[in-house]
């Protein structure tokens, strides 16, 4: 998680909270938590997908 966070930070400093946020719903929420809420899955995937879509556009 260290190393993600200082790529993004060295790179772009707004995908570094993009990528913080999707990685507090996905892995410790949903993860550790265990919460099982669509809707908080559909935000996880959103803020991912906004990830792929600034890393590898077409």
């Amino acid at each position: 998680m260290i190393k993600y966070q200082q790529e993004f930070g060295a790179v772009n400093k707004s995908k570094l909270k993009v990528f913080g946020s999707a990685y507090n719903h996905c892995h410790l929420s949903m993860g550790h938590d265990g919460e099982l809420k669509v809707s908080l899955s559909r935000e996880a995937m959103k803020l991912f997908t906004e990830l792929i879509e600034w890393a590898a556009p077409e």
